[in-house]
């Protein structure tokens, strides 16, 4: 029996959250940092010197959810927060250079069996390392 469409979005949507958590928790068992702690690292390598609030909106997450991800990061030596040099009671973040997640990979995301993105060097497209993939039965 088909599911209207409103509850086959909502199946969907819990798919692809479960399929986050779980890829999550792999990352985290098998390079140390969880998936939201790999995006902020991915995110400030684009935006060097981003102000946590400006890193927040970025994300699209509560400063107070980055905090504790932040945190962490600093801990683990992968951020640096600095001051800002023209407001002091400012921070700004940078990654430390002591990791690189995928080799230089990228990931790609493919929707009703189409590459929906290319992410690419100013050389060209980069391998692609890693893949989420939903299905709907």
């Amino acid at each position: 029996m088909a599911l209207p469409d409103t509850l086959a979005f909502m199946q969907l949507l819990w798919a692809v959250d479960h399929g986050l958590r779980s890829l999550s928790k792999r990352m985290h068992h098998t390079l140390g940092i969880t998936g939201p702690q790999r995006l902020c690292l991915r995110m400030l390598g684009r935006t060097p010197g981003a102000a946590p609030s400006e890193l927040a909106a970025q994300l699209h997450i509560d400063r107070g959810t980055l905090s504790g991800i932040l945190e962490r990061l600093v801990r683990a030596g992968l951020v640096r927060r600095t001051a800002d040099p023209r407001d002091g009671r400012r921070a700004r973040l940078e990654l430390t250079g002591a990791l690189n997640l995928d080799g230089g990979g990228s990931t790609t995301m493919v929707a009703k069996g189409h590459v929906v993105n290319r992410p690419s060097d100013p050389v060209g497209p980069r391998p692609v390392s890693d893949a989420i993939v939903v299905t709907l039965k």
